[in-house]
């Protein structure tokens, strides 16, 4: 199994992750955090361990903080998806 890395982000498992929504298109999702419990193809589903939020890919800016602690930005334009798909995907170099 890979190890995470801000390289790879995109194309590995982001359930269980911790995100914060950096910027939105809806002004209500702006500065939701907490972790990603759920993937869908359009959505990405976090909880703040009081209640989960539902969060379009599309049009989003996350922060996803890596084991490592370490904090990386991604476009959510570029992770929009059905999570299978998406992690099987290779990078092109």
């Amino acid at each position: 199994m890979r190890t995470i890395s801000q390289q790879n982000l995109t194309n590995h498992e982001l359930i269980g992750l911790h995100v914060n929504v950096f910027l939105s298109s809806f002004s209500d999702n702006v500065e939701i955090t907490g972790k990603v419990v759920n993937e869908t193809r359009n959505m990405i589903i976090i909880s703040d361990n009081c209640e989960k939020k539902a969060v379009p890919k599309k049009n989003n800016i996350f922060y996803f903080t890596l084991p490592s602690g370490q904090r990386v930005k991604i476009m959510g334009d570029k992770i929009v998806g059905r999570p299978v798909e998406r992690t099987r995907k290779r990078r092109r170099r």
